[in-house]
């Protein structure tokens, strides 16, 4: 099944975050979230990256999505949920820390996966307040079957990232990766 979620983040100097309860008999079991924003308004001051990055999670009553620093831009939200049959599709997830640029942050996967069934897919919000893309971007692949590695720029200076991870992984053929 599949429900899609809107909301819209207000600005604010701390961090905020918005909870959107499932409709539609969603669980958030064996389900992963697709998101995409846009702003809501500019702030014409900067142009801090960590204004735009939410970190989206699942529990079984709902989403919840946060922000930190968003100073004075709103940000539009849609989440598209997902919940895959379990014969399916095996959705595993769960949530990373990175503090230290330019050092890997690895996560395991709890069941070995099949590469070439599996995709990945995360969020995150970063407190970093400089006006940098490279300290505020992160990337992530698969190491083997069961690690996730998150990395940033080796060049990235400061900042705190928590997120959250979801892989999803065919278990019928699908489809492939």
């Amino acid at each position: 099944s599949f429900q899609t979620y809107y909301t819209r983040l207000a600005p604010s100097t701390v961090t905020n975050f918005s909870y959107l309860p499932y409709t539609g008999g969603q669980t958030g079991t064996n389900a992963v979230p697709f998101v995409t924003t846009n702003l809501g308004n500019a702030d014409t001051t900067n142009d801090f990256w960590n204004k735009y990055l939410v970190d989206v999670s699942l529990n079984s009553t709902g989403v919840r999505i946060n922000r930190t620093l968003s100073n004075a831009t709103s940000l539009n939200i849609r989440v598209t949920v997902i919940e895959f049959g379990s014969s399916s599709v095996r959705v595993q997830k769960g949530s990373f820390s990175r503090a230290t640029p330019g050092k890997g942050t690895y996560v395991v996967i709890p069941t070995p996966v099949i590469l070439s069934a599996a995709a990945l897919v995360f969020y995150y919000a970063s407190n970093d307040s400089t006006d940098d893309y490279t300290d505020n971007s992160i990337r992530a692949g698969f190491v083997n079957t069961t690690y996730i590695n998150f990395t940033e720029s080796a060049s990235a200076t400061s900042g705190l990232k928590n997120g959250s991870w979801y892989v999803f992984e065919s278990l019928d053929g699908s489809f492939t990766v």
